[in-house]
């Protein structure tokens, strides 16, 4: 009995304490490369499924044996990678990680391997199949060929007979044609009470009702699809139409506080020039007033000057004239 540590290079510290039969499976590359599998020929960037154009997709599969088991995708699969995992680097960081081994093949858990043989079982059952079923179509199709001869050549035997009026031979041609009608239903009940015929029958009204329900359900999503679209165009439109209705309210009323703000500014403007003239009459009153009592002043000044000149000149003129002579002013 050979003593290895289970557990991979880079494990997980959960898998130490699940069971045994949930451990073994993930692990890939055992120390010493003892117990390796591989799922195909085992090189990297090499898909292992087989793909034969024979083969169709098959729904009536109860046990999905026919499809990959592996549904995850698997990069050291992917031929497009298969330069990148070339580099020295790469294939010394895979080796590290047990992911493949000394000569570079990819190594698979046990559960993946015993999935990919019973995979490959099934393929190869259904391989044979095909060809029994191929070969077996081909016997019926020469016995029909054979036959359809046959009923040919009798036909003409029946037409060189009937100039001669021969009733033996006529009897003959009756009884093998009714012999070759019976072989040709024989051979038609034989094909379809074949269990491939049931079953490609069985498979087609399985695929029809599968093509039904996917068509329903196609049919039934672009209807909601095309519901949704409408609700959305709808709801599109209701949006644009109150963002335009705000937007004109909002127009509307930012030109009503532009008009409303131009008559206060026209009022203000207004008020500011009456009192602006009710001032200026006020201070010309004011300056008239003041003209009207500084002329006054001047004139009451003026004649109060005149009269002093007038005595002055009144004094001055009696003292050149005596009082008997004639004053020219007096």
């Amino acid at each position: 009995m050979c003593q290895f540590n289970c557990m991979p290079p880079y494990y997980l510290p959960k898998w130490r304490y699940m069971p045994l039969d949930n451990k073994l499976p993930m692990l890939r590359c055992i120390p010493k490369e003892v117990l390796n599998l591989y799922i195909g020929n085992g090189s990297i960037g090499s898909s292992p499924w087989v793909k034969n154009k024979h083969l169709d997709f098959n729904l009536w599969d109860p046990l999905m044996l026919q499809q990959p088991c592996d549904k995850e995708y698997d990069s050291l699969r992917d031929p497009c990678l298969k330069c990148y995992f070339a580099n020295a680097h790469h294939l010394r960081q895979l080796y590290k990680q047990g992911l493949i081994t000394r000569d570079g093949k990819t190594v698979t858990c046990l559960r993946e391997y015993n999935k990919y043989r019973a995979y490959m079982h099934a393929m190869n059952v259904e391989i044979l199949r095909a060809f029994q079923v191929q070969n077996e179509c081909e016997d019926t199709k020469r016995l029909v060929i054979a036959t359809m001869i046959k009923a040919k050549a009798l036909a003409m035997d029946d037409e060189k007979n009937q100039c001669g009026n021969n009733t033996l031979s006529r009897r003959y041609s009756e009884t093998l044609r009714q012999e070759i009608k019976n072989v040709c239903e024989r051979a038609e009940n034989e094909f379809e009470t074949t269990p491939f015929f049931r079953e490609y029958c069985e498979g087609e009204r399985q695929s029809l009702l599968k093509f039904r329900q996917i068509l329903l359900k196609d049919i039934n999503k672009k209807a909601l699809l095309r519901l949704h679209k409408l609700q959305q165009y709808e709801y599109s439109l209701i949006q644009n139409w109150k963002d335009w209705q705000k937007h004109t309210n909002a127009q509307v009323q930012e030109r009503a506080d532009d008009l409303v703000r131009e008559h206060v500014l026209k009022y203000e403007r207004c008020k500011n020039i009456k009192e602006y003239m009710d001032l200026s009459l006020y201070r010309q009153g004011k300056i008239g007033d003041v003209v009207q009592k500084n002329r006054k002043l001047h004139e009451s000044k003026l004649k109060e000057s005149m009269r002093r000149v007038r005595q002055r000149v009144c004094l001055k003129s009696q003292r050149q004239y005596p009082l008997s002579a004639t004053c020219p002013y007096s």
